[in-house]
Order: C-alpha cells, then structure tokens, then sequence
C-alpha cells in the first residue's frame, strides 16, 4: 500500500465524530462518577460533619480548577506548536513539559513513555469479558454516549435507592454525629474523597471530539454543569450516608442496606454501572498507546483499522486478567 494512502487511513481510523452538549455531559458525568461515590459516607465519618461538607466542596472547586487549567493548557500548546487540532491529554503534558524551564524538560517523553450463589470464577470472567470486550471495540466517544448513559443512569438509580432507604424512616439527629475527627482521621477522608474524584484524564478527549468545543468550559458548559452535579451527588452521598448510619457507616453504603431487594439491587446496578463505564476509561489509555503501536505493526499488517481493533481486544483480555 502506498505511503501516503496508509496515512491517510490511519488519520481515518483516529478520527472522530463530533458529540453534541448532552453526549459531552453524559461522558464527563459518568467518567467522574464510579465506586468512589458510595465510598463517601465512609469519608464523611472520618472527617467529621462540620469538617466534610465544606472540605468536600473545596475538593471540587480544586478539582474543577485544575480541569480548566488542562483545558487552557491545551489552547496554549495549540497555539505555541501550530497545529489544526488540540492536543490530546498525553500530548498536551509532553508539550507543557517539553515547553518548560529546560530543567524539566528532559521529563516531556518519560511522562508519555456473599450471596451462597457457586459459580466458576472462569465463567464469571467470561461473563464479565464479553460485554466490556464489545464495548472496547467502540473507537467514537459519539457512539459511546449510549453505553455512557446507561452506566450514569446505573449509578443515578442505585444512589436514589440508596438515599430512599437512608431516609425512609427519617434521619437521626445531627448532634449525635461526629463533627470533628483527629488529624489522622482527617487525613483517611481526604484518601478517600480524593480517589472519588477520578476523571480529570478525560476532560480533553471529551472537549476536543464536541461539535462546538466552546460549549466545554463557558460558565454554563459542560466542565461546570457536570462537576456541578457530581459534586452535589458526592456530598449527599456522605452525608446523609454517615448522618443515617454512623460509626456503622460500611465502606460502600450499598453495604448497609444489607441483603434486602434494595441492596441487592444496588450492588446489581453499581457492578453495571463500573461495568459499562469502563469502556469510557479504557478509552483514553488507548488513546494515548494506539499511535505508537500503530507506527509499528503498520511494517507488518497494512490495514490501521485492524491494527487498532486487534490492540483493543488484547488489551482487554490484558487488563482482565
């Protein structure tokens, strides 16, 4: 095949169809919103009542920040390169490093480079390889919103449940909550709530495949509409979590409502949720791979698209393991 036809259809086999405001939402929800946010009750009651909530909002504001400076990171190495499109995440960290006092320079490539139910843990893993295998093989975040929404509304499902069971009988007084906790306490909940927080390596790939990109980080754009829901979730999660069940508190509130049909169908739908949102997360892992991989076996396979679809299925057998 001609050099110039095989560029050409592997810049085909990157491209991607432009996502729409909801679709850019979906991701940026789902990607910030995994097994961390049942885990926050048990953050609430290391950090104390009083030294959680606005810890928790601090976090977020943090969080967000940081978003916005990747975003605005990005727009400034577009402009110092030159080139048509934004760079990705790995790319713009390369470019920032590459771009910086000449002592930290020579970092740029290194930061590139319980229910008695029996079953066979072989089958089980099958069971569990097919759909995320299927999922993986998706190479659009466009064609991904599906599978994105249906892990949100996973997680949106499972943490009504779980509020509608903390409530349902009423909450007890906040006096008999911890307010405040020792420093060594403290710092368990911030181990915790930050690991919550966990989608920061999207925020690119999502902003650079939107129609309109401009719509990702305005004041009502998607980095802050989303953050702004995620954050509202994770701090209800925690408080009404910890306030309902205490030093009871399990590290996974879905724990707590024991084996009733409400926690079974909690865990049901978390397991989902983790499940189908991990397409999502093994999309910016691949991201950053596939061009290297690409460059390589092209001497050996001519065909980009079998390239990329033949990686992503090893990597999940790979990362299944």
């Amino acid at each position: 095949m001609d050099p110039a036809e095989l560029k050409k259809e592997e810049e085909e086999s990157y491209k991607e169809e432009p996502t729409n405001y909801f679709q850019a939402i979906v991701h940026l929800f789902k990607g910030n919103i995994g097994p961390g946010l049942f885990a926050m009750g048990f953050a609430f009651k290391h950090g104390g009542i009083a030294m959680s909530t606005p810890f928790t909002l601090l976090l977020a504001l943090a969080c967000i920040h940081c978003q916005h400076l990747l975003v605005n990171c990005s727009i400034r190495m577009r402009a110092i390169s030159g080139d048509e499109k934004y760079p990705d995440f790995a790319e713009t960290v390369e470019q920032c490093f590459a771009n910086s006092p000449t002592k930290f320079r020579r970092w740029s490539k290194s930061i590139l480079l319980g229910y008695d139910i029996v079953m066979d843990v072989r089958i089980l893993m099958l069971i569990c390889f097919i759909p995320i295998w299927l999922s993986i093989l998706i190479r659009n975040l466009k064609y991904l919103a599906p599978v994105s929404a249906f892990a949100a509304l996973c997680m949106i499902l499972s943490l009504g449940i779980t509020l509608y069971y903390a409530v349902k009988d009423g909450l007890p007084p906040i006096s008999e909550r911890r307010m405040y906790t020792s420093p060594r306490e403290l710092a368990i909940y911030f181990g915790t709530a930050i690991f919550a927080f966990e989608g920061i390596a999207l925020v690119l790939p999502i902003k650079n495949c939107m129609k309109k990109a401009e719509d990702f980080d305005k004041p009502f754009g998607v980095l802050n509409v989303g953050m702004f829901v995620v954050t509202t979730m994770f701090t209800s999660a925690g408080f009404v979590g910890y306030t309902k069940w205490g030093e009871q508190v399990a590290a996974s509130l879905s724990l707590n409502l024991g084996k009733t049909w409400g926690g079974i169908s909690v865990q049901v739908m978390v397991s989902l949720g983790v499940l189908f949102g991990y397409c999502l997360q093994f999309h910016i892992a691949i991201q950053i791979m596939l061009p290297s991989v690409t460059h390589v076996m092209t001497r050996f396979i001519h065909n980009p698209l079998l390239i990329n679809l033949g990686f992503r299925t090893l990597m999940s057998i790979v990362t299944r393991k």
